[in-house]
């Protein structure tokens, strides 16, 4: 039988693994960080739902309106791509 204490600590606690890290050994910039990791948010979203942003916004727990100033600031709104509604 395997009980708690034969798994590893990283299973315990994944801070003390330190693998899961997103932060750079030699720090980073945190407006670019949480940039980066925005814009993969709002894709994979668009993605599950094949480009209509009204329904990834809806995935995401936030307002359409929400969604789209987001997309904006990320550089992602092509003007001539459809799926609002």
């Amino acid at each position: 039988m395997i009980g708690v204490e034969s798994l590893p600590p990283t299973l315990l606690d994944p801070r003390k693994g330190g693998s899961r890290s997103r932060l750079p050994a030699g720090g980073g910039n945190l407006d670019e960080m949480m940039n980066r990791f925005e814009r993969d948010l709002l894709g994979e979203a668009m993605e599950r739902c094949g480009g209509v942003k009204k329904r990834a916004a809806a995935l995401l727990g936030i307002s359409f309106r929400s969604f789209r100033y987001r997309f904006e600031k990320l550089g992602l709104d092509d003007p001539s791509s459809a799926g609002e509604g």
